[in-house]
């Protein structure tokens, strides 16, 4: 198949889109990249790219990458992110269309939708002008998530939202969800059922293919870790795993560490100060994908949390594809798809989504427990992965779906 895949984001930033690209290609599929200038998450542009000077084409693995101007997201706030999003859409349809024209004709548009979801806009208008079905990975419920993560309470701007997000829907061939949960969502604003098609995440391949293991750094006899990786916004529920730690060993035999950035990295290092929390929970910088194996290995207890809300619920952050991947056992408080797969995969020990002291309790019973029942957790949850997530199984079951799409598509065309 000739593939155009929309996306606005790619390397150098690290999405799952990059690996989902070299596999595509790898597999014999020509494969064009419509995306912005890289500036994800620290909200300025990568060294060597400049909204002036691009680069604007580029090669990755095989596939031809076509750049378009955008605006960088900046510090994160709520009208930069707006600026940022709206840029994408902005230049796309200025450029990005056109570029688009230029390079195809194209089998199918695929767009990874991570947030925000208007990142289809452009490639709706060329699937439209071209005759070409376009289909979307969903990452993200919109306009569900923009209320969920506090970026606006106003009613008429996520009324908005849902209508843009209704038209999308509309004009889309496939949506591709990474969770059972979102289809709900999805027929609430417009989508069909013959739309709809589960397609998870996997977890990267340097977890699925890890390099060799150094030994464990060095610790206290008593040190019990917990690793908390990822972003560090409004969704991940900061207060909540703060609360916890109030009601740990204040000892620091039981250790939270927090890797990562995010909207709420600074408040979060202010209130480990405020509340007395320096000996339990450790601020970290980002580290790069690739040292994420070898650190889930150095800890005990891999940590997730999301904020209550009716709409994260539906979500399972990638990052427990990972952690199921690594072997490690997992201690969450979230309802819904993380509390389903936790269970199901039987890795470890979850709890109510903002329920600090149901949180502070498992940590402590998993710290308790002795090394055998800590690996036979990881063992179990590593296992599932291999059932459920892996990057093989689910990139076979896209190719087939687009390909059968594809044929569907052009009798449609034909009659």
């Amino acid at each position: 198949m000739k593939i155009a895949i929309v996306s606005q984001y790619f390397f150098p930033e690290t999405f799952r889109i990059n690996e989902l690209t070299e596999e595509l290609v790898r597999r014999g599929h020509t494969v064009t990249v419509l995306t912005g200038l890289p500036n994800y998450p620290k909200g300025s542009f990568f060294s060597g790219f400049g909204l002036l000077r691009g680069p604007w084409t580029q090669e990755y693995h095989g596939a031809q990458v076509l750049r378009i101007p955008l605006l960088p997201r900046g510090r994160g706030k709520s009208w930069q992110l707006a600026l940022n999003y709206l840029s994408f859409v902005l230049f796309g349809l200025l450029f990005g269309v056109q570029r688009l024209k230029q390079h195809g004709p194209f089998d199918c548009v695929f767009v990874w939708a991570s947030s925000p979801i208007t990142a289809a806009i452009p490639a709706i208008v060329y699937g439209r002008a071209t005759k070409c079905p376009v289909h979307i990975w969903i990452q993200d419920l919109w306009p569900e998530s923009v209320a969920a993560v506090g970026a606006t309470k106003s009613s008429l701007m996520i009324n908005l939202i849902g209508k843009v997000v209704r038209w999308i829907y509309k004009r889309s061939d496939l949506l591709f969800t990474q969770s059972p949960s979102f289809s709900e969502s999805l027929k609430c604003w417009g989508a069909r059922d013959e739309q709809i098609v589960y397609l998870p995440n996997w977890a990267d391949h340097l977890f699925e293919n890890p390099p060799p293991r150094l030994p464990t750094s060095p610790r206290g006899q008593d040190d019990f870790r917990v690793l908390f990786a990822g972003n560090l916004g409004h969704a991940q529920d900061m207060p909540t795993i703060l609360k916890a730690a109030e009601q740990l060993p204040q000892d620091g035999s039981i250790k939270i560490i927090l890797v990562g950035q995010g909207s709420r990295r600074e408040w979060t290092e202010a209130q480990i100060r405020q509340r007395g929390l320096e000996k339990v929970v450790f601020l970290q910088p980002p580290r790069p994908l690739e040292d994420m194996p070898q650190l889930y290995h150095d800890h005990d207890v891999l940590m997730v949390t999301l904020t209550p809300d009716p709409h994260l619920s539906r979500v399972l952050p990638s990052k427990v594809q990972s952690y199921l991947a690594t072997g490690k056992p997992i201690v969450a408080a979230g309802d819904g798809e993380i509390e389903r797969t936790i269970e199901k995969a039987r890795c470890g020990l979850v709890g109510p989504a903002g329920n600090a002291q149901r949180l502070a309790e498992n940590i402590l019973s998993m710290a308790k427990m002795s090394p055998s029942q800590l690996q036979l957790l990881g063992e179990n949850g590593h296992s599932y992965y291999w059932e459920e997530f892996s990057q093989s199984k689910t990139i076979d079951k896209l190719v087939n779906t687009l390909n059968s799409a594809g044929v569907a598509h052009k009798s449609k065309e034909a009659a």
